[in-house]
């Protein structure tokens, strides 16, 4: 008896692995002892092997929560401490020379990553208030932020200054209010709009409510309302 049923060919996919940032721990760690350094196209093209699918800079900047414009920027940023990225240039193109520095172990680069994305989240914030935000790493001291950062910085402030060059304190009415990343716009935290009532109503000293309300519109694109007071 014959089937009017269509045949059907499955075909499996190529498996497809999600990179991971221990991915490009492992490839950077490959490099030879004895090889002085090894070109950043031909570690991404090992990567992409690896993952067996295309690796993206957008992929790269969620990974290393980075926001860097370039793959060679990427890769700078996100294995400070752990490789030495150089750009190099040569027969018209662009690529970067890539060794191990070894002054960053594998756990200190994931706990930054870790840390980064913290600061990416609540930043600008109020130093007192980030540590209370920062509860998920468990251990806060100063030897233990000190360890995990790779750092050796009289407080746990400085251990974060020291991590991350790009933190911007603004030291104003003896709060300290930290900024990160400094060159993306300001995220419209209740730290900040806090802060910015309360430096308008210093400065001016006396203000109407309908006046301090246009201001904080106007200048910093912030609506008070019920939510934001």
């Amino acid at each position: 008896m014959t089937s009017n049923t269509e045949s059907v060919i499955l075909r499996r996919s190529p498996f497809l692995s999600p990179l991971r940032v221990e991915d490009i721990f492992d490839e950077v760690d490959k490099i030879p002892p004895d090889l002085p350094f090894l070109e950043l196209s031909t570690l991404h093209c090992r990567l992409e092997e690896r993952v067996r699918s295309t690796v993206t800079l957008a992929q790269l900047n969620s990974l290393f929560n980075c926001n860097a414009p370039s793959l060679v920027k990427v890769y700078r940023e996100g294995l400070r401490d752990y490789a030495d990225v150089t750009p190099v240039h040569g027969d018209g193109s662009r690529d970067a020379y890539i060794s191990r520095n070894g002054q960053a172990t594998r756990d200190q680069l994931s706990s930054r990553i870790k840390w980064r994305a913290l600061l990416l989240l609540c930043c600008p914030i109020y130093e007192k208030n980030l540590w209370e935000s920062a509860e998920v790493f468990n251990d806060l001291t100063l030897t233990t932020l000190n360890s995990n950062l790779g750092t050796n910085a009289p407080s746990r402030l400085q251990a974060l200054f020291r991590a991350f060059p790009d933190i911007v304190l603004d030291r104003s009415d003896g709060e300290h209010l930290i900024f990160y990343p400094s060159k993306k716009p300001t995220n419209l935290s209740k730290d900040y709009i806090y802060h910015l009532f309360f430096k308008i109503v210093r400065k001016r000293k006396e203000i109407r409510l309908s006046e301090l309300s246009r201001e904080m519109k106007l200048h910093h694109s912030v609506e008070l309302n019920v939510d934001t007071v």
